[in-house]
C-alpha cells in the first residue's frame, strides 16, 4: 500500500506547475535542502485538504513548513490559530511536520550550520528521508 501511495504521490507531484513565488527565507531553506541532496517538491498542494506545503520530502512523507513572522502573534513566538490548525490537519493527513521558525533560521550564519540544523530536525524522530542518490 505504501509503494502504491508513493507512486500516486509522484504522479501528482509531476503534474503540478512550478512554484510561483516564495519568500527569501523559504528559498534559503529550499537551497539547503537541495544542497543536502534530498528529493523534494516545493509548494506541493495536498489534493485532499488544499493546503500548500512549503517543502515536501515524499520519500519520508515529511512536510517542511517555513514559518516566517506572519505565522506568529505580534511580538511573540506564539503561532497563530491558522498555523496551529494547519499543523494539526497535516498530522491528521499522515504527514510528519518539521517547522522551521524564522528566528531559529536567522540565528544560523553559514550554509553548513543551516544544513546541520535541518539534519537535526529531520533526525529528531528518525524522519531523515533518502537522498536522491540513495533512491536510484
Amino acid at each position: 500500500a505504501q509503494e502504491r501511495w508513493k507512486g500516486r504521490l509522484w504522479e501528482i507531484v509531476r503534474s503540478k506547475p512550478p512554484p510561483k513565488t516564495v519568500s527569501c527565507l523559504q528559498a534559503d531553506v529550499v537551497s539547503c535542502v537541495m544542497g543536502m541532496g534530498l528529493e523534494h517538491v516545493e509548494e506541493f498542494v495536498d489534493a485532499r485538504s488544499g493546503y500548500s506545503l512549503d517543502i515536501l520530502l515524499p520519500s519520508a512523507r515529511v512536510a517542511i513548513e517555513v514559518d516566517g513572522p506572519y505565522h506568529y502573534a505580534a511580538d511573540s513566538r506564539r503561532p497563530l490559530g491558522a498555523t496551529v490548525m494547519k499543523r494539526s490537519h497535516l498530522a491528521l493527513l499522515g504527514y510528519e511536520l518539521v517547522s522551521v521558525p524564522y528566528w531559529e533560521w536567522d540565528a544560523l550564519d553559514t550554509r553548513e550550520e543551516k544544513q546541520d540544523y535541518l539534519r537535526d530536525r529531520l533526525e529528531d524522530s528518525n524522519r531523515r528521508p533518502a537522498s536522491a542518490s540513495e533512491t536510484q
